[in-house]
């Protein structure tokens, strides 16, 4: 029926450019089943869950699953989802050829579910391509240098993560070797000391000093990480390695992520104002617009700090969570979003 679940799997693949088959339906249905939207919860016009930090729709749940406006509204958010960050389930429901075996279509499910693209044949994944009729053992893949894929050995049990300082270190001298912008004091047991890369060459008598990013306007002073004592300050300039999901749009196209141990003080990267809470894909997100006139967001974080609050720089404004595989800050900023 035309705005029923029944009929979203064909204009889905409609609205993605594709021509809909019954392999190409069959995913998609295998898909919802495993995720239950709109079915087993209240997200209507929303099968596969959607979150969508920053875009005042109602939520059902914690994570931040939420409730859309319209099928229409459904279809297109979904579409334009699929579209700007997951290419190898956006051709499988373009074209219908859908193989579990692929790393690309594994990472890009867990990707899903958990916001980091790593190929292998998690649950989730497993549970996808049971309900499309291929029943995959839960098992990681990597690559062989041989040809093909082979699995790896089972896992070994969770282990409580734990912050190695001297690791860190050498990850933030690597990126000042290739030419970062890095600033970090009181690193605890390593060093004590600031590194920073040459400064500018002088400008041109009448010519105009670059601004801070790739982002005219975006005139943040500079700052690199920074430790004080066990708390980890955001920068202010780093090397941009991705954008965000979902908020490319709305300029958030300088992604960092920050990696450390779950429970970690984060301080804020400049002085100004908590505007909105969020969710991310594994714990929470912030906004935070800056007196410089950038606004940031800041993922994968727990925070109860109140909307509305002037904060200054280094002040805690978070500490990183625990619901990541891979706990870290996910750190980006834009000059153009107006929320």
């Amino acid at each position: 029926m035309p705005g029923s679940l029944g009929s979203f799997g064909v204009d889905l693949i409609g609205a993605l450019g594709g021509k809909p088959s019954k392999q190409s339906q069959k995913l998609f249905r295998a898909w919802q089943q495993r995720e239950g939207g709109w079915t087993n919860n209240a997200a209507r016009f929303n099968p596969l869950n959607l979150t969508a930090p920053g875009s005042g729709l109602p939520t059902i749940n914690s994570v931040g699953v939420v409730s859309l406006p319209s099928y229409q509204a459904g279809i297109k958010r979904t579409a334009d989802l699929i579209r700007s960050g997951y290419p190898a389930i956006y051709q499988a429901l373009r074209s219908g050829q859908v193989d579990f075996n692929d790393p690309a279509l594994q990472a890009d499910f867990n990707r899903w579910v958990s916001g980091k693209r790593t190929p292998g044949l998690t649950k989730y994944v497993s549970g996808v391509a049971s309900s499309y009729g291929q029943n995959l053992p839960v098992a990681p893949v990597r690559a062989n240098p041989a040809g093909g894929r082979q699995p790896t050995e089972p896992p070994p049990p969770p282990q409580k993560p734990v912050f190695d300082p001297l690791s860190y270190a050498q990850s933030i001298l690597g990126q000042y070797a290739q030419g970062g912008s890095m600033d970090f004091t009181q690193l605890p047991g390593v060093v004590s000391a600031s590194f920073k890369t040459p400064p500018p060459p002088p400008v041109a008598p009448g010519a105009t000093a670059p601004s801070v990013g790739s982002t005219p306007g975006a005139t943040a002073p500079s700052h690199g990480v920074e430790w004080n004592g066990k708390k980890m300050v955001l920068p202010t300039d780093w090397k941009s390695t991705h954008p965000t999901s979902g908020l490319e749009k709305e300029g958030f196209t300088h992604a960092e992520d920050i990696m450390g141990s779950p429970g970690t003080a984060v301080g804020a990267p400049e002085g100004g104002t908590i505007i909105r809470h969020g969710s991310a894909q594994g714990g929470q997100s912030l906004w935070l617009r800056a007196d410089s006139g950038r606004m940031y967001w800041i993922g994968h974080i727990e925070s109860n700090i109140p909307v509305g609050t002037q904060v200054k720089r280094g002040q805690t404004i978070a500490r990183i969570s625990a619901d990541h595989p891979r706990p870290h800050v996910h750190l980006d900023w834009s000059t153009s979003y107006e929320g």
